[in-house]
């Protein structure tokens, strides 16, 4: 089986994670897929969020969340494992709102880049119609309505968003830094 190792910088500096291609590591899938109302949604959210941070996600469901089914948008949450290892409370809150997906991930500082490709994993693997993936933090708020609108307008072609700032050398120079680049 081909499988890719990510080195991630960790507290003892020999620490890393393995994105499994061809394996399935999600441990909780969301109980609704990428369509609602028969249709491919316009665009996936996922928000990467910690086993414990129920309450930002709540808030995120019930402020600019509650939007997503106007802007033809899906939300879901990603997650690691909790240290303790059980996941009870995470399969009560899939069953209650089936927007969970939970990776077989452990939780650590330097596991945000590791989320963020098994995101990518995810989305490749369950969401191969919609056409835009768009990670989202639990601090930040979208107006999806809007955000929608805008992804309506953009041509057909493949698209890469982001924001990028010329002309600044990167703050952090230290190679053993998370934000290291």
């Amino acid at each position: 089986m081909r499988e890719l190792i990510f080195q991630v910088v960790g507290e003892n500096r020999n620490t890393s994670e393995k994105l499994l291609l061809l394996e399935d590591t999600t441990l909780i899938q969301p109980t609704h897929g990428c369509q609602f109302s028969g249709k491919n949604a316009l665009g996936i959210i996922v928000v990467p969020s910690l086993p414990e941070h129920r309450p930002r996600r709540e808030v995120i469901r019930t402020t600019w969340g509650a939007n997503r089914y106007e802007a033809q948008m899906m939300l879901f949450f990603l997650t690691g494992m909790p240290s303790n290892g059980d996941l009870t409370k995470l399969t009560e809150e899939s069953n209650v709102h089936g927007d969970l997906i939970v990776e077989n991930l452990d939780e650590h500082y330097y596991a945000l880049g590791i989320k963020t490709l098994r995101i990518l994993k995810w989305f490749h693997r369950n969401c191969p119609k919609s056409q835009f993936l768009i990670k989202a933090d639990n601090d930040v708020f979208l107006n999806l309505p809007l955000f929608a609108k805008h992804l309506n307008a953009l041509p057909k072609s493949f698209q890469i968003g982001g924001r990028v700032l010329e002309g600044r050398t990167p703050n952090l120079r230290n190679p053993f830094s998370k934000w290291y680049t």
